[in-house]
């Protein structure tokens, strides 16, 4: 890889947890008391729904970091436990929607996971 050639690390953060529904537009519908449909009733992603979607990329995730020696980072890890991955952490939505985090999701994922430290552990 050209980019480790010069001498750099690279880390790759998965992708978020995802599973065929808006979980920002989720939260928000619960927040204000409206039904939401095709999610679950807390709007959290089932983890084993989760695990079968994304089964094929975190597979060639783990490829990629054995035999190309670059660092993956999985959010899910901060996000799921062995059932469901949360999307709100109180008033906290962690999405905007199907596949992208919130501002203030982003900065509390980030101070949860200690990705700022695990980066800099990482590219050093």
């Amino acid at each position: 890889m050209k980019i480790r050639a010069l001498g750099k690390r690279v880390i790759i953060i998965a992708p978020p947890p995802s599973a065929g529904f808006d979980p920002g537009r989720c939260n928000e519908r619960l927040i204000e008391g409206k039904p939401s449909f095709g999610a679950s009733i807390d709007c959290r992603i089932a983890k084993d729904a989760y695990d079968k979607q994304a089964a094929a990329t975190l597979a060639f995730l783990t490829d990629l970091e054995r035999r190309a020696g670059v660092h993956v980072v999985h959010i899910a890890d901060t996000l799921c436990d062995k059932s469901h991955c949360d999307t709100r952490w109180g008033d906290t939505l962690i999405y905007r929607d199907s596949g992208h985090f919130s501002h203030e999701g982003s900065i509390a994922l980030a101070k949860r996971a200690g990705l700022l430290t695990t980066i800099n552990t990482l590219a050093r």
